[in-house]
């Protein structure tokens, strides 16, 4: 360039002064620059962690929705089972109710029917004295008529309820019961064509269902009672 001593020098310092400009803008630019990219990784971290609070206040808010409905479901489930608790207690009761209204029928009906049987065994009673009293006078008669004849013993009177348990069909056999019936009849050497009438005032429950519905000529029939009551 033609350049000696001190506009050499002169120019050797303008070129270092101006390399040194380059390089301080180049240092600024690459600094800007750093800065440009820290600030965007900056805004993209920010953003990635709103984005991030932004998901976990949904999960949170789904999670309370969820719990919500689950407190919903319980309480719905403890309503209901409480209406059923109230439900079947009320059906218990009723059928408890009903259960003592059909034992306090049973009662009466049991009570009205050993009453009847009463009244008919007492009329039974009644008009076997009446034959009695008429065999004792027709005996008289006969006396009278033949004095060489003895006295004949005249049989007992049919007795009001015979002296033994009523037949309990939830603990004994009819079998069996006919059983001891008949040996107990045997040895009071009681007529056998009372022994119906006995046996019937000895009937509860369905076994006194089956001589009521019977026909009045086969109910007087020991044979046919007994017959049907075993069937039964």
């Amino acid at each position: 360039m033609g350049l000696k001593g001190p506009e050499l020098m002169n120019f050797v310092r303008e070129q270092q002064t101006l390399e040194r400009e380059k390089q301080r803008e180049k240092e600024r630019q690459d600094r800007e620059k750093e800065d440009e990219r820290l600030e965007l990784i900056r805004r993209h971290e920010i953003e990635q962690k709103a984005k991030k609070d932004e998901r976990l206040e949904k999960m949170r808010i789904l999670e309370m929705e969820r719990a919500r409905e689950k407190e919903k479901e319980r309480l719905f489930e403890a309503e209901r089972a409480k209406l059923e608790l109230e439900r079947d207690e009320k059906a218990r009761q009723e059928k408890e109710k009903e259960w003592q209204l059909e034992q306090e029928r049973a009662k009466i009906l049991a009570e009205r029917e050993y009453e009847n049987h009463r009244q008919e065994m007492e009329k039974v009673d009644f008009q076997a004295r009446l034959r009695e009293q008429e065999a004792r006078a027709t005996e008289g008669r006969g006396k009278q008529s033949d004095g060489n004849r003895d006295e004949v013993p005249v049989g007992k009177a049919v007795g009001k309820v015979p002296k033994m348990p009523y037949f309990d069909e939830e603990r004994g056999f009819m079998d069996s019961y006919h059983g001891r019936f008949e040996r107990f009849d045997e040895t009071q050497k009681w007529k056998r064509e009372h022994w119906a009438m006995y046996l019937s005032a000895l009937l509860k429950g369905r076994a006194l269902d089956v001589y009521s519905r019977m026909p009045p000529g086969q109910a007087s029939d020991f044979e046919r009672l007994k017959d049907a009551l075993l069937k039964r």
